[in-house]
């Protein structure tokens, strides 16, 4: 299937080298420092990749000859629009095929038939919008995410302007779910181009000794685990949208962060209390503790 992809950048000959987390990252606990770092290269892993291929059973159960809103609906609902870890294939990819039964499509060719399909029903004056909806939901928030994290990454942005990013990057985050929640940030961190060895290098006594765990205590050690990465993301993002001290989420529960949603994933963007830009309420912000916000107080300034 690699090799059926019509790639925009050719591979010479032979077969098409791949990366699948799945088979390329190892798992077995004598091999964890491996695993970290594959799991703090995957930027670079994605970034450097010609294409990305998604494989989805929900897709790869019709044909191309199903028209072009089934195939966009089906995308937009599949289990790989919201698996966590996919969030960044997506993100990083240069190019993004997606497989159907008998081929794959480039994802501007996908959009392209869409459009031309939804012309053709407002020439008949019919007009429909979820097939606008349902490419948007594919999208949504990448094009904003990447431009400004790859702008302060080349250096012409200030890395304290990552605040611009942290809605578009919630409102990406909030379908999407994994088993463990301590993934969340990791995930996050690499979108926006963080080092990830501070968050890998966060300890919780017991959850990482080779020792099995009854379900209930993992759970708990592994949400001690998110939240204190997300402590340290927020610290990282520095100051924030002053609308988001009245989102209906769960908080993290510890001094000087009880303003701020504990998880992104699960959750939808009025419960996040997060609101397009606009004049009224573009000119506050929330920055946690001093400059990067070391736990202290939250405090309200304007924006420049």
């Amino acid at each position: 299937m690699v090799n059926e992809v019509d790639f925009r950048h050719p591979a010479g000959q032979g077969n098409m080298p791949f990366w699948m987390d799945t088979l390329c990252v190892p798992v077995y606990k004598h091999l964890k420092a491996y695993r970290r770092r594959c799991i703090a290269n995957m930027r670079r892993i994605y970034k450097l990749a010609a294409s990305v291929l998604v494989l989805d059973s929900a897709l790869e159960a019709i044909p191309m000859s199903c028209p072009a809103p089934e195939r966009l609906i089906r995308l937009s609902q599949c289990s790989w629009q919201q698996r966590l870890w996919t969030f960044q294939e997506s993100f990083l990819a240069n190019d993004l095929f997606y497989r159907f039964r008998d081929k794959a499509i480039h994802f501007d060719a996908l959009g392209e038939e869409a459009k031309r399909y939804a012309a053709a029903l407002g020439s008949r004056g019919k007009y429909v919008d979820f097939i606008q909806k349902a490419q948007n939901r594919t999208t949504l928030g990448c094009h904003i995410v990447r431009s400004h994290t790859d702008s302060i990454l080349a250096g012409t942005k200030a890395p304290g302007l990552r605040w611009v990013a942290y809605l578009p990057l919630a409102v990406g985050l909030s379908s999407r779910r994994t088993s463990r929640g301590s993934d969340e940030i990791l995930c996050a961190a690499t979108i926006l181009g963080l080092d990830l060895m501070p968050f890998l290098n966060i300890k919780v006594k017991g959850l990482d000794d080779d020792v099995e765990l009854d379900d209930d205590l993992w759970v708990r050690l592994d949400q001690e685990l998110a939240d204190r990465r997300m402590e340290l993301f927020l610290q990282h993002i520095g100051q924030f949208r002053g609308d988001i001290i009245f989102s209906r989420v769960p908080r993290l529960q510890q001094e000087g962060y009880r303003w701020a949603p504990r998880s992104l994933m699960g959750s939808t963007n009025a419960n996040l209390a997060l609101r397009e830009f606009d004049n009224e309420n573009r000119a506050w912000l929330c920055r946690t503790g001093e400059s990067i916000g070391l736990g202290g107080e939250v405090c309200w300034v304007p924006s420049t």
